[in-house]
């Protein structure tokens, strides 16, 4: 029986309503402490769960309204089920991904009680996004670090993992939860949460979530957008001339309004989709809670025929008022009430409508509604009708009343009225504050450099604030209110004092209304100023002008003009979330109470990713200790070195909790630490007291005095000399005083140039710079003599220097010189690799070559949008593909400009043509050729900066021997990469050979996220080498793949996936893939339907011979690569070389890599197509035959090629007398009178021999890849573990039951394998189950490939029609515990091929063989990603107790509960299960330990010699006469066991007259000794003599004996 563990493996059973997604729905709670479960994945709008096997369909909507089964409709049925209303997600009823929490869109609303203790798990499902969860409005007063903002007050949750928020439910009032990170809110992930006063009122509540939408999920948004790193090629952000207006003539936002939803539902151009709705009765009275959950539109909200009465505002109680609509921002909430009208009765519009007014800044008027609606029904309403309703009509004699006007009035004639919300009254008094006890601050928001804060945009720090000092941030220059900047902007505030903000949006660039939360508190609203405006058409004419701005009009210094003006202390209304009007300002004022970091930011998405958020610090004395067990993260270089043991720059600024005791091993390490120290001090005492007669004269000479200067060079507690200490302050004084800075950029033309300015650099994503050609900053600055002069005496690591640099840039080494001499940038990401990254434009791949023994290599990863280019303003547009193939910028062709700029092919990236989203690395795709020498030490720092999801890289193909960490497997070597965080992978290269590296969390390598890495035998080679990446590619990123997928969780609609009866099969009755075929690239290129999409080309010239790297990158398909009138020489395979073998077509599945050689031919000239065609044969088992070629090409072009023109090269003809031979056949033959040969892998030659095994070595393993429940390994689907494997036992992984080979199951399946044996695994694709081929790779090692067996087939059509019968798979033929059927068959030791990637064919087997040398948990899966995705995967595990010790600093993840507790204090037993490096010390701490417990236990030594010596003279008689049988009753002071003249060598050394012993201790002539822990004359040392009624404290205080 199946016995999962863990959170992940409950499935919320308990949380979740139905397996099949729906609405929020209410989880209450009237306890003291309520616990919820929220857990979070993604799903797809427009799809149902309601069958019986699990699968998810798609939905229609019918003509009627009603949502029909899609997945019927697409067999023929057009009387398919009806799928209930209640049971989907419809959004605006197109499909695209939504996050769900709790299978709910929007989340479960969750009501407590004020005061209640809420303990609330976030779980997080998300298939690669790391996520938080924010309360918004909570004050999370004492657990600030609760407050869910991602590395501000904690580090972001990753995959798969857990974190339990706790705090107090306060204030009361309508307030909700939602993501933090990116922009996960605006996918869904938000809900209600509803604090209670006293009691569940009786008065219905209802949330009302409004919110914008596209049909795109926000991440792609980001990634096209113009306030990102990239300004946006227009496919969401339209020109300035294009974009929506209110009447007033502010800009609502740069993002073209697509639709919106009320609750998580809305229609689409007028569609059929389904309402929310809400029931009244008549006379009841319901109360909504309106809360603009969206990401930048303002809505007015009115309810047609029915005023709204307004109770509360962000949460708060105000006084009643009376409107007909409200105007809500982002972020804000207002509690209205709704009477049922006793003469209304069926159905009324709820509307939300934008702005909107015109477009551009004229506001030129256009027939354009942006509205969302939703459905008010009274009792006897129809349920399957719209309302027919007219929008209230406002009169002279009845005008309207709007809420919350951001502007100073409607236009005149519109009978409308503005209340403001500072005109609101709260239910609550507020009493003026003392002036002289009142801080004023001045924020200005705007968009001076973009969106800001008082001119700064904020930079994200790199670790969370709340972990105290010393902070990883981006520090703020005193330039910055002149100039801009981009820094961790972070304001101060004293603690128990009147705070007030004056909100603005003035000066320079002031053109939209802000909408400002403070996190950690709420503020009264006491004024509101509005921009002088026209009052006939309510058009704004200028700025307000209460506040001066300064001689610069940028409003970054600001202060009052004159006086202050009036602020009402009469209730004004309290809020955590205000608008700023444009041009204008605010003022709020609150109490500060509440020691934290709190967030304080725009809430329009837009303006907060781009930068419009700072940070107010208050009592940072006063924080809070962080909870036992706090999830911590950080940079990850590997040079990280515990304190005291030559500590880097780095590693000094990493905490100081890095040595881990548990308590029994403190206290172990105390008393052996006394134990050595009273023995050795003992033992001095001996020695010393041999020696005492023959030095008595000399001892009692003066000490002779220390050596001048000495204190100079004794180390201090860190470590650092006096010396040392002020070498780095000259080092950081000489750093402060840099202005400018220095940039290096590429030209196609003139080469690499060098830029200086004083602006700095957004170095973290260095595209900031408004240089096209900008790549990066240099880590250097000084010249190499002022390097060595300032760092030679700190010892610390010196910087790379200008001579190190030059070297690269020879041409401008002078100019360098002079430049760089005033430039020194701080930190890896301000690096971000100047000699590797090509240019800002985003590019193909490019090769970086290495032939140091240290090759150090940095790799920054981020998102991009194929199909555009980047403007020497910084500006990326979208490109056109015109007829005759060339590129054409599309935002001229937007304007009309059809003679518009061509666009150089080689600063785009193309892919087939369609834009879509694509992951680049040092913005190439693929990423940068690494070319390497064999044994060389590498070092890849990996920067991740997409915008929120976590990464990895793994090295396909290394050994990683002895650095099993380093192999970049999520929760198996690591913890992923957080996003805008690095990991510093250090390992050997080797093998020799063509390898690859490539993202393995979630499905980023599908995305882009790979490149090629070469190692070299002994030197570059001479024969030029051309990696060529083939791939399989969608127009959805691969993650959306995932969600509607027939392989994760839930089964795929359909929308990629295809019903098994049209899905792929190749010639011999084999799967290809259940995913639909689409597209592929060759280096990044490739044509969808017949565009004209550039290819890529390969040049060649007459009699050259060129070495192709064919690396298969892609998800699902195999490709059979030729080159049209040219043979291939086949000569390595996975890197290893073979014996030549040519052939005329190579098929490649995913995983694998083959190099070839291709000569020149002198008679060819002119271009040939290469060709790379799946086995597409037909559709379904049956292979129906079906006119489709997928297939993608690129160009081998001879020097005399015209380059304009694509090949008209033939594929090559295979004849009787001329055969086609294929290397890497699955099957055991192509079908007769094909005229092709198969040669097969296991049939290669290694260039190296390898002698048959001693069998009584030889451990033999059966694995069986196959789909009896999904894909899986001998009946096991693989669950990742909850943290790494390599952190070693206890392990958090979901074990494998005795039933899992017979029933099936889902676990960490593992096997261990012994050190130093021959390993043979007999790898299967047999049994019930099998049915496609599978391409099965090993990390940490290369293999053997002994033996291939394949299934009996027609040798006519080369159809299988049997599997093979050489394994006996038992009698439910599941082939879960195999064995050889009768004997082995032969296996072939004559120079097999070395792999470390192999194809097992369908219904067959593949037999391979390694020596077991290299401990570690090594991941051995199927390398197709919706196989390997579903579960087929599984751990070989090797030698366990050999595991290197990880690196110092190696980054950690698991879940956190928030009761973990150290030992040995009332542990959990979630504690218990806890590892015991629960007391954390770091170096100095342990060895102050040691020092004292020694110093206690020498002190302890000699004070009980110096007490036996004091007596010893008393008691010479008695003890040299009295019998030991009278000793009884004696007490144990007075015994010396008759040792007399041992007793009195030490009485002689320690108490005889005249001897200056004690100076040894002390110093002073005369004093004892054992004064030095107590006062003169105080015998301290008593209290260890047993006396009784002597105190203990005496030692310390020096006080009464």
């Amino acid at each position: 029986m199946q016995n999962p563990k863990g959170i992940m493996n409950l499935l919320h059973a308990f949380v979740l309503a139905c397996l099949c997604v729906t609405m929020a729905t209410t989880q209450r709670c009237t306890d003291d402490v309520c616990e919820f479960t929220l857990v979070v994945r993604y799903a797809r709008t427009m799809t149902h769960t309601g069958n019986a096997d699990g699968s998810v369909h798609g939905i229609e909507i019918l003509a009627n309204g009603s949502l029909q089964d899609k997945y019927s409709l697409s067999q023929g049925d057009m009387d398919g089920p009806i799928v209930p209303v209640n049971e989907t997600i419809t959004a605006d009823g197109v499909q695209r991904n939504v996050i769900l929490v709790n299978d709910q869109f929007p989340g479960p609303t969750l009501e407590v009680m004020e005061g209640a203790q809420v303990v609330v798990t976030v779980v997080n499902e998300l298939l690669r996004e790391a996520t938080s969860l924010h309360f918004h409005g909570m004050y999370m007063r004492g657990v600030p670090y609760m407050d869910g903002v991602p590395y501000v007050t904690q580090c972001p949750i990753l995959p798969m993992h857990s974190f339990t928020y706790r705090f107090k439910a306060e204030p009361a009032g309508t307030h909700w939860y939602h993501s933090h990170l990116g922009s996960q809110k605006e996918d869904g992930l938000y809900g209600a949460f509803i604090v209670h006063k006293n009691s569940i009122p009786t008065t219905p509540s209802l949330p009302m979530f409004l919110q914008d939408w596209w049909h795109d999920d926000f991440n792609t948004i980001d990634v096209d957008s113009a306030y990102m790193e990239h300004r946006g090629p227009g496919r969401f952000f339209g020109p300035w001339q294009e974009r929506g207006f209110s009447f007033e003539g502010t800009e609502l936002t740069a993002l073209n309004f697509k639709s919106a939803l009320i609750n998580g539902r809305g229609r689409y151009n007028n569609n059929s989709a389904p309402l929310t709705r809400f029931e009244i009765s008549s006379g009841e009275t319901l109360r909504f809670r309106l809360i603009n959950a969206g990401a930048e539109y303002t809505f007015r909200v009115s309810i047609d025929a029915h005023s709204m009465t307004v109770v509360a505002n962000d949460g708060h109680d105000v006084e009643p008022v009376h409107v007909q609509s409200i105007l809500v921002f982002p972020g804000e909430s207002y509690d209205f009430e709704v009477v049922g009208d006793p003469s209304n009765s069926g159905t009324y519009w709820i509307r939300a409508q934008t702005l909107w007014a015109g477009k551009g800044p004229d506001v030129e008027p256009e027939d354009r509604l942006q509205e969302v609606r939703a459905i008010l029904a009274y009792d006897n309403a129809p349920t399957d009708e719209d309302p027919n309703s007219a929008m209230q009509t406002c009169t002279e004699n009845s005008p309207c009343r709007v809420l919350n006007c951001p502007f100073p009035a409607f236009p005149a004639g519109s009978n409308t009225e503005c209340i403001y919300v500072s005109d609101l009254n709260s239910t609550e008094e507020y009493s003026m504050s003392d002036e002289s006890e009142t801080e004023e601050y001045f924020f200005n928001f705007g968009y001076q450099i973009g969106s800001s804060v008082n001119g700064r945009k904020f930079d994200t720090p790199k670790k969370p604030l709340i972990f105290k000092a010393p902070y990883d941030i981006t520090p703020c220059e005193a330039t910055c209110e002149t100039d801009g900047c981009k820094c961790t902007y972070m304001v101060e505030i004293p603690l128990g004092k009147t705070i007030r903000f004056v909100l603005m949006d003035l000066g320079v660039e002031s053109e939209g209304h802000h909408l400002i939360h403070l996190h950690g508190y709420d503020f009264r609203v006491l004024a509101m100023g509005f921009p002088v405006h026209n009052e006939t058409t309510g058009r704004w004419i200028s700025q307000n002008a209460d506040i001066d701005c300064g001689n610069d009009n940028k409003c970054n210094m600001a202060s009052w003009n004159v006086t202050r003006p009036n602020l009402n202390y009469n209730k004004p209304p309290i809020r955590d979330t205000v608008v700023i009007p444009a041009r204008g300002y605010t003022v709020i004022e609150f109490r500060s109470n509440n020691p934290g970091f709190w967030y304080f930011h725009c809430h329009q998405t837009t303006h907060m990713n781009e930068g419009m958020s700072m940070i107010i610090a208050e009592a940072l004395d006063k924080l809070p200790a962080l909870p036992y067990g706090f999830p911590t993260c950080g940079d990850f270089t590997g040079t990280e070195k515990p304190p005291g043991r030559g500590r880097t720059v780095a590693a000094m600024e990493q905490s100081v909790t890095k040595v881990e005791l548990d308590h029994t091993q403190l206290v172990i390490i105390i008393v052996i630490s006394a134990a050595m120290s009273a023995t050795i001090a003992l033992a001095a005492v001996g020695i010393y007291n041999a020696r005492v007669s023959k030095s008595k004269e000399k001892m009692l000479e003066t000490p002779p005095a220390a050596p001048r200067g000495l204190e100079d060079t004794v180390p201090r507690q860190d470590g650092a000399t006096p010396l040392q200490e002020d070498a780095v302050a000259k080092v950081n004084a000489f750093q402060r005083q840099v202005v400018k800075r220095s940039y290096v950029v590429c030209d196609q033309a003139l080469g690499p140039q060098v830029l200086t300015t004083d602006k700095p650099l957004d170095t973290r994503t260095f595209l900031r710079f408004q240089q096209r050609e900008a790549i990066g900053v240099l880590d250097t600055g000084y010249r190499c003599d002022v390097i060595n002069e300032v760092y030679a005496p700190t010892g610390l690591p010196k910087p790379l220097c200008i001579d190190d640099i030059t070297r690269k840039f020879e041409s401008q080494r002078d100019e360098l010189l002079e430049i760089f001499s005033q430039h020194k940038p701080r930190g890896i990401m301000h690096l971000l690799n100047a000699f590797i990254l090509p240019c800002l434009c985003v590019t193909m791949a490019t090769t970086q070559r290495c032939t140091d023994d240290v090759c150090e290599f940095t790799l920054v990863v981020r998102y991009a949008r194929t199909m555009t280019h980047t403007e020497r303003d910084g500006e990326v547009h979208g490109i056109e593909i015109l007829t005759n193939g060339s590129l054409q910028d599309k935002y001229s062709l937007s304007q009309g400009d059809m003679d518009g700029p061509i666009v150089p092919v080689e600063e785009t990236i193309t892919a087939d043509g369609v834009q879509r989203n694509v992951i680049v690395v040092n913005d190439q795709f693929p990423g940068p050729t690494l070319e390497v020498i064999e044994g060389a030490q590498v070092v890849v720092t990996v920067v991740n900066n997409l915008l929120r999801e976590a990464t990895s890289l793994h090295f396909h193909g290394m050994y990683m021997r002895g650095v099993p960490y380093m192999d970049g497997v999520p929760y198996v070597t690591q913890c992923p990469i957080l996003p805008m965080h690095s990991f510093t992978y250090r390992f050997m290269a080797e093998p020799a050979g063509t390898h690859w590296y490539h993202s393995h969390l979630g499905s980023q390598k599908e995305e882009g996220l790979y490149g090629a890495f070469i190692v070299h035998k002994n030197s570059m080679p001479t024969t030029p080498s051309l990696p060529m990446f083939l791939q399989d590619w969608w127009h959805d990123d691969f993650n959306n793949i995932d969600v509607d997928s027939a392989f994760m969780e839930h089964r795929g609609p359909g929308r990629f996936f295809v019903p098994w009866q049209n899905r792929g099969f190749s010639f011999d009755g084999n799967k290809l893939s259940s995913v639909r075929f689409i597209s592929a690239l060759i280096n990044g290129r490739g044509r969808y339907n017949n565009n004209s999409a550039p290819l890529t080309r390969f040049e060649i010239s007459p009699g050259e011979t060129l070495r192709f790297r064919l690396i298969n990158a892609g998800a699902e398909y195999t490709f059979r690569v030729s080159i049209d009138a040219h043979s291939m020489t086949v000569v390595a395979n996975d890197g290893h070389d073979v014996e030549p073998v040519q052939v005329q077509s190579i098929l490649v599945f995913p995983g694998e890599s083959y190099d070839f050689e291709v000569v020149g031919d002198p008679s060819n000239s002119g271009t040939y197509w290469i060709r790379a065609q799946t086995l597409w044969a037909g559709k379904g088992p049956d292979v129906e035959p079906e006119d489709r070629l997928q297939e993608v090409r690129a160009i081998l072009a001879y020097d005399n090629d015209p380059t304009d023109e694509d090949p008209n090269s033939d594929m090559q003809n295979c004849t009787e007398n001329s055969p086609c031979r294929v290397l890497n056949c699955p099957f055991p033959a192509f079908p007769a009178g094909s005229n092709t040969e198969c040669v097969y892998v296991s049939d290669l030659n290694s260039t190296e021999e390898y002698s048959m095994p001693d069998e009584s070595e030889t451990e033999e393993y059966f694995f069986n890849f196959g789909y009896q429940i999904g894909s899986s390994v001998n009946g096991r689907k693989f669950a990742t573990p909850k943290k790494p494997l390599i952190f070693k036992a206890p392990y958090d992984i979901t074990p494998c039951e005795a039933t899992c080979e017979t029933d099936g199951c889902t676990c960490t399946y593992t096997t261990e394998i012994p050190l130093g044996k021959t390993i043979r695994f007999v790898l299967m694709s047999l049994g019930f189950g099998s049915g496609g081929h599978h391409v099965i790779h090993l990390h940490g090692y290369d293999f053997r490939v002994l033996a291939m067996g394949f299934p009996e087939y027609n040798e006519t059509t080369g159809r299988w029609i049997t599997q093979n019968d050489d394994i006996n798979c038992g009698d439910d033929n599941k082939c879960n515990m195999a064995a050889w059927n009768v004997a082995r068959p032969n296996l072939n030791y004559n120079k097999p091929p070395t792999r470390d990637t192999v194809v097992i064919p369908a219904r067959g087997y593949t037999v391979i063989e390694f020596r077991s040398n290299n401990p570690g948990f090594w991941l051995f899966h199927c390398h197709q990603t919706t196989h390997m995705k579903e579960g087929m995967s599984m751990i070989i595990a090797e030698a366990l107790d050999k595991l290197p010790a990880l690196p110092y600093g190696f980054p950690t993840c698991g879940d956190f509960t928030g009761t973990e507790k150290p030992p040995g204090r009332g542990r959990t037993a979630a504690a218990m299960e806890q590892s015991v490096t629960l007391v954390e010390l770091d170096n100095t701490q342990l060895v102050i330990i040691i020092v004292v417990s020694a110093a206690m236990s020498a002190t302890i030594a000699l004070a009980a010699v110096g007490i036996y010596n004091a007596r010893v003279n008393k008691s010479k008689e008695k003890m040299i006469d009295t019998p030991v049988s009278s000793i009884v009753g004696t007490r144990c002071d007075d015994y010396s066991g008759a040792r007399r003249s041992r007793s009195e060598v030490k009485y002689d050394v320690f108490g005889g007259a005249g001897q200056r012993s004690d100076m040894i201790y002390s110093g002073a002539a005369g004093q004892r000794s054992d004064m030095i822990y107590s006062g003169a004359g105080q015998r301290s040392d008593i209290m260890y003599s047993g006396g009784a009624g002597q105190g203990l404290d005496i030692i310390y205080s020096g006080g009464v004996r």
